[in-house]
């Protein structure tokens, strides 16, 4: 199957969870609506109002619930074009290499990590402002190709170059990832819900797995095949011992009340002297493209894997 062919099938399906869920509630007001036509008049009036509220109105609730998308949103601070032009410029020429057009917005953050962020319109089905955060973090312990190859990566996720409805496909697979989740499982929606989307996950892991090789290769093409494998190296690292400076370092002074005039200096000195926990975090299984799970193993002495 060609690869545009494959974006439209996951766009497709993602489209066909939605119409599933929304098919539930009709479904549900039809057999209602059934049911009181074969009764009396007077018993159906009687049990209509009763009987729509605990069928046709609790699905219709927890779909509504299933489906809502709250917006995220990342304490930071905004970088405008005049605040760093060098910065936006290098961002600008990413896109152009992913051939997707330039995030809207560009916030630093306090995570150790690259993040595109889209606000999402219909549950997925349109896109919407493209904001991407950097942490502040990667601003400083990596150069400037590696900062280059991570934000090409991020960008490149809804390149077009893998069929028009490749974004589309990217934010069903993210939309999923989210609403799935959160589906509770007495919820009456659930159960079509998650085989649906069990179903989704096997059909679309091909094409996952190619978007993020796409990604990759744009990524080596962009900013080098050194500094794309480096940051596939060391992005979870840098996550990882940021989780451990954190746990460590920085929340038992918080909760004495010592308050470090510098954060990010301190992590900058414990990434420095804990160079054997950044080799070990470095060492572990990475995760497979496009799995959505991860296949690694804790270090030894860890407590649990960084996420």
């Amino acid at each position: 199957m060609r690869d545009g062919n494959r974006a439209t099938v996951t766009a497709a399906m993602f489209a066909g969870f939605l119409l599933v869920a929304w098919l539930q509630v009709m479904a549900a007001l039809l057999i209602v609506l059934l049911v009181l036509k074969v009764l009396p008049g007077a018993a159906a009036v009687r049990i209509a109002l009763p009987l729509v509220i605990a069928t046709a109105g609790l699905l219709w609730y927890a779909t509504v619930r299933a489906l809502r998308l709250r917006r995220p949103s990342l304490a930071g601070v905004a970088v405008t074009r005049k605040d760093a032009p060098a910065l936006w410029a290098m961002i600008d020429d990413a896109a152009t290499a992913a051939g997707v057009k330039a995030p809207d917005a560009v916030t630093v953050v306090a995570g150790a990590a690259v993040t595109l962020v889209e606000h999402v319109r219909l549950t997925g089905l349109l896109g919407g402002r493209r904001e991407l955060f950097i942490g502040m973090p990667v601003l400083l312990a990596w150069d400037e190709s590696w900062l280059r190859a991570a934000v090409a990566h991020e960008l490149a996720h809804g390149s077009p170059k893998l069929g028009r409805f490749a974004a589309m496909a990217y934010r069903g697979r993210g939309a999923l990832g989210r609403i799935v989740p959160r589906i509770p499982r007495r919820s009456p929606a659930g159960p079509a819900l998650r085989a649906y989307a069990r179903w989704f996950h096997r059909v679309d892991a091909p094409f996952a797995r190619e978007q993020e090789l796409l990604a990759d290769r744009i990524a080596a093409e962009f900013a080098g095949g050194r500094a794309a494998a480096g940051v596939l190296r060391d992005g979870p690292a840098l996550e990882g011992l940021q989780q451990l400076f954190h746990a460590e370092y920085l929340s038992p002074g918080w909760q004495s009340g010592f308050v470090p005039d510098d954060v990010f200096g301190g992590f900058l000195r414990v990434l420095a002297a804990r160079a054997d926990d950044l080799a070990m975090l470095r060492a572990v299984e990475p995760e497979a493209p496009g799995s959505g799970t991860r296949i690694r193993r804790c270090p030894s002495g860890w407590p649990r894997c960084p996420r």
